[in-house]
């Protein structure tokens, strides 16, 4: 859409490999009075949505221009399908930082698959015994798993790349590695999804979903630092957290369970 009404700034954006300063929805369907993510083929017809988060001034005034200039169709994997509504908002980072008050425990529900990567020098620096320098070749692996630390650096990642303001990150993401956050539970348990680049290639990425409960133990507890993490999952909502998040993985839903008294 974005190459329609600015082409030089559509192949900038894919040219290049930092950070996309934009996040996705995956295509999702009312089916039987349920909303369901679309991984291949869905009844017609449907009423179907995305939604795009952009975090880039140009990008959205870019987006805003198509919209405006009046979408009727789209798109989607070389289907052509009929716009029925488009509607915008928007959000101020400032907002996630006043708003944000110290956690003590929350539930995170990964609504689409969700995966990080965790490179081989950060697993030889937790387990510098078990591994031997000479044997890593990957540039980095896939972890499909809620793990506290990978979820704090996705966040503190995206934040510095999109606004990079007011948050002491440094000190946080230490205190998280300490074991400042810890998970707790996964109520109905978590499941792993596959989901497939292209049905006839071999490319794939697998990722969790599901309900995980996280909690800030006592002996650790900061509440500058529990603050900050408010702060970042409040924006994450927004933002997806991991890998594929243009693509709509990652997407998370946010439930502060108690607050500091």
């Amino acid at each position: 859409m974005v190459k329609n009404w600015n082409s030089g700034l559509a192949e900038g954006l894919h040219a290049n490999r930092s950070l996309k300063p934009f996040s996705t929805t995956p295509l999702m369907v009312s089916e039987s009075g349920k909303i369901r993510i679309v991984y291949k083929r869905f009844k017609s017809p449907a009423i179907g949505y995305l939604t795009f988060k952009i975090f880039d001034e140009k990008l959205s005034e870019a987006f805003k221009g198509v919209l405006l200039k009046g979408l009727e169709k789209v798109d989607l994997s070389n289907v052509c399908v009929r716009v029925v509504e488009v509607s915008v908002s928007t959000k101020d980072f400032e907002e996630f930082i006043s708003k944000a008050k110290p956690i003590k425990s929350f539930s995170l529900r990964f609504r689409s698959p969700c995966y990080f990567r965790r490179t081989p020098q950060i697993m030889l620096k937790t387990y510098s015994s078990r591994f031997d320098r000479n044997l890593v070749k990957g540039l980095y692996r896939f972890h499909p798993l809620p793990e506290p630390i990978l979820l704090a650096r996705s966040l503190a990642r995206l934040w510095r790349a999109f606004y990079g303001k007011s948050l002491k990150l440094e000190s946080f993401l230490g205190w998280v590695e300490a074991g400042g956050l810890v998970v707790s539970g996964f109520p109905g348990g978590i499941r792993t999804v596959r989901v497939y680049e292209h049905p006839t290639s071999n490319k794939w990425v697998s990722g969790f979903m599901g309900k995980v409960h996280f909690n800030l133990p006592e002996d650790l507890y900061d509440k500058s630092c529990a603050k900050t993490l408010d702060t970042l999952l409040r924006f994450g909502e927004y933002s997806h957290v991991g890998g594929g998040r243009t693509a709509g993985f990652g997407m998370i839903e946010y439930k502060p369970l108690k607050y500091e008294d």
